[in-house]
Formats: C-alpha cells, sequence, structure tokens
C-alpha cells in the first residue's frame, strides 16, 4: 500500500518543519504500529536511529525532552514526550492537504 508518515521536527521554540515522506507498507495502522514500537525499542536500547520500511527516522523525532515551558506549568518542564506521527493513505493526504491550503486561503 502506498502510504505517506509526516511528522514535524523542531528544536521545540524557535523553529520546526514539517516532513513528508512516502512509504509502501502492508497498511497504514501496522505501520503506525511499526513506527513506534521500532522507536520505543530503539529508545529504551539508546540507539539514535531507527529504520523501518526502507525509511530511517531519528529516534529524537518522536521522544523528545520538552524544553519550551514559555507559558506553562514548569512542572512540565524536562519531561519527555512522545509525538507520533500521521501516517496515512496518499488519497487521505492529499484531501488533508486541500483542507489545509483551504483554510490558510480563508485567513
Amino acid at each position: 500500500m502506498k502510504l505517506i508518515v509526516k511528522y514535524t521536527v523542531g528544536d521545540g521554540c524557535s523553529y520546526s518543519c514539517d516532513v513528508v515522506q512516502p512509504a509502501i507498507y502492508s497498511s497504514a495502522e501496522v505501520l503506525y504500529c511499526d513506527i513506534i514500537d521500532k522507536c520505543e525499542k530503539a529508545y529504551e536500547e539508546k540507539e539514535r536511529e531507527f529504520e523501518i520500511g526502507g525509511l530511517t527516522f531519528d529516534v529524537n523525532y518522536f521522544i523528545y525532552k520538552d524544553l519550551n515551558y514559555v507559558g506553562r506549568d514548569p512542572s512540565l518542564y524536562g519531561r519527555y514526550i512522545r509525538d507520533w506521527p500521521e501516517v496515512m493513505t496518499i488519497d487521505e493526504w492529499f484531501e488533508q492537504s486541500i483542507r489545509d491550503k483551504e483554510i490558510i486561503n480563508k485567513k
């Protein structure tokens, strides 16, 4: 199945960038679950990267320390966040992109 993996990378404060990568996998649900499993395993084994479906991901894209505390509860500063990617079919991604553009154009 032709899929899209979409996630955001950045430093949590001064910049961020959406990343969209194509993938071929048995289903979106299986790829999503496999990304989580492989990322958690790599994190536990203190590995920096993991590979799945021909794609290589940095563990820090999905599991990272929250250093952005401006305007938030200071007790949350420094906790680890798990921010999993979106996995969708090409058609779902296309429809989402069209909706996003319509929203932006209305502003």
